[in-house]
């Protein structure tokens, strides 16, 4: 996640001087940063739900003590793919809006550039 963010703004940082925004390598850079803080939180998220389990194996608390007896299989399972099924139609909604919104022309403007 750490590295995820320092690229984001770096590339940021980089698109505030006009140099860098007219060449086409950045471009593509800056297109491929928007997936960034997607996969930056998930696997943040898989990461904090992963450490969570060798605190319960070295001792703190056993697993078995950890596990709730009132919670079955099929309730994990449904949780799971409901989740899962979730982010995908998340994932194909925020795709189509990006591919929407980026190959939609701009509308001319009245506003006239200002001349430093």
């Amino acid at each position: 996640m750490v590295y995820a963010g320092l690229i984001m703004l770096l590339v940021g940082f980089l698109a505030l001087f006009k140099g860098f925004v007219e060449k086409k390598w950045f471009l593509k850079l800056a297109f491929w940063t928007l997936f960034l803080p997607f996969i930056a939180t998930s696997f943040g998220w898989i990461m904090a739900e992963v450490g969570r389990q060798p605190f319960i194996v070295y001792g703190l608390l056993k697993v078995k003590d950890a596990a709730s007896p009132n919670i079955q299989p099929s309730d994990v399972w449904f949780s799971l793919l409901s989740m899962g099924i979730l982010y995908a139609i998340l994932i194909v909604v925020e795709v189509g809006l990006m591919i929407k919104y980026a190959n939609k022309i701009p509308e001319e403007s009245n506003v006239q550039p200002e001349v430093a």
